[in-house]
């Protein structure tokens, strides 16, 4: 019997099950384009009842790929840091090779590919300590990580 370690950590696995959805997939299509968001913005755009809907966003928070805030006394949710670098490589990937270039000129061709999430760039680094603090997480348990622990600065 074979033994192969599992490299992909919980954090990852989370977040991959939670972008496995399309209703999800929607949601987060909806703050990206649209921003930060209640859910009763998100309901009325993407005609989901609110039970469905907060189903899909508690994956989404348990996934680590968006937060909700108190703004004026209502939750607004948005991409958390992780979430936003993790989208980003997700949509950098699909860069067609040709459009490929030393990682200096990349850059350029990324910010006008038409899936880029042009308003972050994060140190990875930084994610991967924060992931590595959190081995004895449990599954469902979402993790937190600050602006500033990734490191985080705007174009």
């Amino acid at each position: 019997m074979w033994r192969v370690k599992n490299l992909f950590h919980p954090m990852l696995r989370r977040a991959l099950k939670a972008l496995d959805n399309e209703k999800r997939q929607l949601i987060l299509s909806y703050i990206i384009e649209e921003g930060p968001a209640s859910p009763s913005d998100m309901a009325k755009a993407l005609g989901m009842r609110d039970n469905k809907l907060a189903y899909h966003i508690r994956q989404l928070v348990i996934g680590n790929i968006i937060e909700g805030k108190v703004r004026r006394g209502k939750v607004i949710y948005r991409l958390k840091p992780f979430g936003i670098d993790l989208l980003n490589n997700i949509f950098k990937a699909l860069i067609p090779p040709s459009l490929r270039t030393p990682s200096e000129k990349r850059h350029k061709l990324i910010k006008d590919y038409e899936f880029e999430l042009p308003r972050f760039e994060i140190d990875w680094e930084a994610i991967e300590r924060k992931m590595l603090a959190y081995q004895d997480i449990k599954a469902n348990e979402p993790l937190t990580l600050h602006l500033e622990e990734a490191m985080i600065y705007e174009h």
